[in-house]
């Protein structure tokens, strides 16, 4: 960590010399951030915003992981591995970072990204304009911090050391600075503790669960002119964790020579690496057209590596499973106003992604009396694909009278992949403000969502006949991509300045709905698709805000059903694909009710910080065919923060009760294993601004 500290800080000095310009860096990026704003509607279907603040009053500060931010949004629902669930979707997430999509990787559980360079992040959901494509239960806007202080430009660096439950040690390290044009923000991470997954059990210490994290983020923009600059980002995170156990299982198969050996002792790992790099010029042309161009590449690697006798004892097989990505691509997106009354806007997406998959299996010879073999066979497979994505979207902001503004636009997608696709999705925006308290919106999209090129796999399944590892059935019908009817309205109240209340309603009409689940050991989704969905809930939101109070609190009830297993049918059992032709299931991510909140308040006086907050969830899916659910659960959290000179301590409490639940038990379409949450867990960071 030391060199890597060493390195940035010459990287800062280096850039701020090789780059220097006599332009005003702040006047000019001010006018082009106002540029790079025009390029979207403000027609959004549903927005939820996170500012500075708002994250320095989670728990855990910027220490937080991305995943627990977007659980203080209304409608986001809790999942292992680190999984969010947006309006009852089981993933189809966007992320973008100052207006640039971030490629997809291939992720299993660990975070690429991380709070500590987040300046701003809002989430976008609903009926959103043609702009937004290919995922759309969520966009995460985030705009990048581009100095550690605000009131120093110049230069600044921030130093944060965490430590607590778990045998949590961690460090952060950023610098920023500007000099003649160039501006930059660095940070780095590092972090490892002894319970990177959730738990299979209940109990406090978890058995064969350590993980290392570390990240880098890199955010470079250098001013060419006073109507043009060039954005660089770069990204790295290599997380590794171990895969935890339980202890005291019953031997399953029978290994010739095999040691007497517990199950607590198995030695399954995992390492997950993605980095990506996104080079942007932004600007506005003599004629008033306001642009961004944007070139990207993100490479992803994930490693399995099982523990081939005990894997073979307990399970019956064994895996070691390499996959990778290579995904490069560009994006446009430009807006031109019309007149005082029309905005036109219009854009283009293109991607490539390389995928490499290679597995090495041992398993046992069988029939359908069970294990023919005592000695283990061995059968390897490799597969290679390309995916390719294509759009484009044209759109127009019209404002008839000072109240109203509406956006009607189009958006066709091709996808060239398992199944070549492709689609013309209409859409079509409203708000109305009807006074200065009251604001309306509404709006339709239809959306076109291909599944994700790094978890489709080519991998040839027949091999298994007569082994421990068969599956029920062989029948694999490729993944199709999803087709959405989606309708949104809302309301949103300023009852005074400091008061903000919000109601919203929506229903999804699918066809080929989009599921995944963890299917054999390696921790990494497998995606199939459902004939028929429906989807529909109602969220409750509210904010306060005076002088240092602030509160939140969010609601939501949501419904999720769907029918007809219709691709990836060998990832199941049998029973359930055939109970799924005629009866609407629960999808295993689906949750009924929603709800966070959570206060703060700061003494000025002491420079004393003091907050707490809550989660609840009323229960995933569980059982055959996922016709229960789990227990419900709440999770209450505290914080305190003291300023002391230059230093800042922070003390905070999660899952203060010290509350025992359960996220899975086990059960359920595509659900492998059972996870707890953490109990309570205490973490004591100090950092410093300089």
């Amino acid at each position: 960590m030391k060199k890597l500290f060493i390195t940035f800080a010459t990287i800062s000095l280096f850039s701020s010399k090789a780059f220097a310009s006599d332009l005003n860096y702040e006047i000019t990026a001010k006018k082009l951030d106002e540029s790079r704003t025009n390029l979207s509607p403000k027609t959004y279907g549903t927005a939820y915003n996170f500012q500075r603040d708002n994250i320095d009053n989670l728990p855990q500060g910027q220490a937080s992981s991305l995943n627990q931010i977007l659980l203080r949004a209304p409608g986001v629902s809790q999942d292992s591995y680190g999984q969010v669930h947006i309006r009852n979707d089981h993933s189809n997430i966007q992320y973008r970072i100052n207006d640039v999509i971030i490629p997809e990787g291939i992720n299993g559980f660990g975070q690429v990204l991380d709070a500590r360079f987040i300046d701003s992040a809002d989430l976008l959901t609903g009926a959103m304009p043609a702009q937004y494509g290919y995922r759309t239960a969520g966009v995460v806007e985030i705009k990048t911090k581009d100095r550690v202080s605000k009131e120093n430009l110049e230069s600044g660096a921030y130093s944060e050391a965490i430590y607590g439950s778990n045998r949590t040690a961690g460090l952060n390290q950023q610098f920023s600075g500007s000099k003649k044009g160039l501006n930059y923000f660095l940070s780095g991470s590092y972090l490892e503790n002894s319970r990177g997954l959730e738990s299979p059990t209940g109990a406090r210490k978890s058995i064969h669960n350590d993980s290392k994290q570390d990240k880098l983020f890199g955010y470079f923009s250098y001013v060419l002119d006073a109507s043009k600059r060039l954005n660089v980002i770069v990204a790295n995170a290599t997380n590794r964790y171990q895969i935890p156990n339980i202890a005291n299982q019953e031997k399953a198969f029978e290994l010739d020579n095999a040691p007497n050996i517990n199950s607590s002792q198995l030695d399954q790992n995992q390492t997950e690496s993605n980095r990506f790099a996104i080079l942007a010029l932004q600007g506005v042309t003599k004629s008033e057209i306001d642009y961004q161009i944007s070139g990207f590449v993100r490479h992803s690697d994930l490693k399995f590596r099982g523990d081939n006798i005990g894997d073979l004892i307990f399970n019956g097989t064994s895996s070691d499973t390499d996959k990778s990505s290579l995904n490069t691509g560009i994006q446009g997106d430009f807006s031109k106003k019309i007149n005082d009354k029309n905005i036109l806007r219009a854009g283009l997406y293109f991607s490539d992604s390389a995928i490499r998959d290679s597995q090495r299996n041992l398993t046992f010879l069988a029939n359908e009396n069970g294990q023919t073999s005592t000695a283990p066979i061995a059968i390897n497979d490799k597969s290679r694909k390309n995916t390719q994505l294509y759009s484009l979207y044209l759109q127009n902001e019209y404002k008839p009278i000072e109240k109203l503004t509406l956006n009607g636009g189009a958006r066709f997608d091709k996808v060239n992949s398992q199944i070549n696709a492709h689609h013309l999705s209409p859409r079509f925006n409203a708000i109305y403000q009807l006074n200065d308290k009251v604001k309306f919106h509404s709006g339709y999209s239809r959306y076109f969502t291909a599944p994700k090129a790094e978890l489709l796999s080519n991998l040839n399944i027949q091999r298994f006949e007569g082994t421990t590892n068969q599956p029920e059935t062989f029948r694999n019908d490729k993944v199709k991509p999803e087709k959405t009817d989606y309708f949104d309205v809302g309301i949103k109240y300023q009852a005074s300045k400091e008061l903000h209340f919000g109601v919203d309603g929506y229903y999804k009409n699918i066809r080929d709905m989009l599921d995944e689940g963890q299917f054999g050991q390696a921790l990494i989704f497998k995606p199939f698709n459902y004939d028929q969905a429906k989807v529909y809930g109602l969220e409750f939101s509210s904010d306060y805000k005076i002088k240092n109070f602030t509160a939140f609190a969010n609601v939501a009830y949501q419904k999720a059903q769907a029918k007809g297993i219709n691709s990836g049918q060998y990832l199941h059992e049998v029973a359930e694909v055939d109970y799924s032709k005629t009866t609407y299931l629960n999808p295993d991510h689906a949750q009924r009710t929603t709800a966070s909140f959570g206060l703060a308040y700061k003494f000025a006086k002491t420079k004393t910080n003091l907050g707490f907050d809550a989660l609840y969830g009323s229960g995933l899916r569980r059982g055959e065919a996922n016709t229960l659910k789990m227990p419900s659960y709440s999770q209450f959290n505290i914080f305190a923060t003291q300023k002391i000179d230059k230093f800042n301590l922070r003390l905070s409490i999660n899952n203060i009760l010290d509350k025992k639940y359960a996220l899975r038990d086990g059960t359920g379409i595509g659900v492998q294993a059972s996870q707890f949450a953490p109990r309570r867990s205490a973490f004591l960071i100090l950092s410093r601004e300089f």
